[in-house]
């Protein structure tokens, strides 16, 4: 199953959402907190993670909640009037699981089984251009100069930052 179509396996939405809901509750209680007192939402996102919303979008076949991409939204949605730091801190983590849904080879079944394990991914796999699928241009490699086994990470991220006056 390789193709965007494929990925899904037509779950119903309700049965789906009900779910996550109790736990979209959950965050919701103390989002104003959290924001008031800048705390990241740690535990809320790992509570997500074990109750398998990392992967919503890895087909029932492998594992994963078959959810198709209007589904997804439609979570994010819910989860965003929860506490909307929660769905920008995972879109990271979903565009990645969307490479590797339409990924060919050993690796897109890896990743597919880590996602359904309850691992997410960081924002900083993202690169500048058009790259293709299974190209990588920044790589983690041993540090030869280290005396600790440290490793060295070659590459550039970009981030883009938008301003706005607050008056």
């Amino acid at each position: 199953m390789t193709s965007l179509a494929a990925a899904t396996d037509q779950v119903d939405y309700e049965t789906l959402a009900n779910r996550f809901r109790p736990i979209f509750a959950r965050i919701a209680e103390g989002a104003s907190a959290r924001e008031q007192d800048h705390r990241l939402p740690f535990a809320e996102i790992k509570e997500l993670t074990q109750a398998g919303f990392g992967a919503l979008r890895v087909p029932v076949s492998d594992g994963g909640s078959g959810a198709s991409l209007p589904q997804l939204f439609r979570l994010l949605t819910e989860l965003a009037a929860a506490d909307s730091n929660i769905p920008q801190a995972l879109r990271g983590h979903f565009a990645f699981v969307e490479d590797r849904l339409v990924s060919t080879g050993a690796q897109r079944a890896v990743w597919l089984e880590r996602f359904v394990k309850g691992e997410i991914a960081g924002n900083s796999w993202t690169k500048v251009g058009t790259v293709k699928i299974g190209d990588v241009i920044t790589k983690v490699s041993p540090d030869p100069e280290s005396t600790t086994g440290g490793f060295r990470i070659n590459g550039t991220k970009y981030y883009r930052q938008h301003l706005r006056r607050l008056d």
